[in-house]
């Protein structure tokens, strides 16, 4: 299943089992970080399946005014923390071939095309090319995201101790932010139907949860 990597490697990247070998220079989990270069994420390449219609950056100026200052407030604002192989990509290859029906188990089926499922796909996908609302400084951020992938490594019901547990614990070790705020500043990305339910409650009783079907 090589056609289904965030935002196809962003074009600085090989895509081998579903996850991006950025090029030298480029880093994160769709290659679109990268140091001492100056450069716009929305223009770099991307998945036109998975990214979905629509513009490639910000169009602030054509929400509703009473929503522009809350978006304006949000300028550089979220830091998407840059987590290890293990604890954000272990198991993908799994969930990157058909699950149900009669050709359960035959053929890719990326996740970007599974329906409504595909929620948390494109949000991450969207979100990792944002030049409007991320920022590469941490601590200026106001919201520290937690790309979990979870759509990418799980089926409905699973145990999410398994997945999430060990990125809270990475960054509660390694960063300063989470034991700042308590988590209340964090967020994650919960897809399925009652999958939220199923959120360990260290991180559901404090930090903000994305869900795409409102439980």
């Amino acid at each position: 299943c090589a056609n289904d990597c965030f935002n196809d490697c962003s074009g600085h990247g090989e895509c081998v089992h579903g996850w991006c070998r950025c090029h030298s220079g480029w880093y994160g989990v769709d290659c679109s970080d990268a140091v001492g270069l100056r450069y716009r994420r929305a223009e770099l390449h991307d998945d036109g399946a998975q990214f979905g219609e629509g513009p490639r950056s910000a169009q602030w100026s054509l929400l509703p005014l009473d929503l522009r200052a809350h978006v304006q407030r949000l300028r550089r604002a979220i830091y998407v923390y840059d987590l290890p192989a293990h604890i954000n990509r272990a198991h993908t290859e799994r969930w990157m071939w058909r699950q149900w029906g009669k050709s359960k188990g035959q053929g890719c089926d990326p996740v970007h095309n599974r329906r409504i499922y595909s929620a948390q796909s494109h949000f991450d996908s969207h979100l990792l090319h944002d030049d409007y609302i991320r920022t590469s400084h941490p601590e200026r951020a106001l919201l520290y995201y937690v790309p979990v992938f979870l759509n990418q490594r799980v089926t409905w019901g699973a145990d999410l101790n398994e997945t999430m547990r060990p990125a809270l614990e990475y960054i509660r070790m390694r960063y300063p932010f989470w034991n700042a705020s308590g988590g209340r500043d964090h967020v994650w990305f919960v897809f399925g139907e009652r999958q939220t339910c199923l959120v360990p409650d260290e991180i559901a009783s404090r930090s903000i949860i994305i869900g795409h079907w409102g439980d």
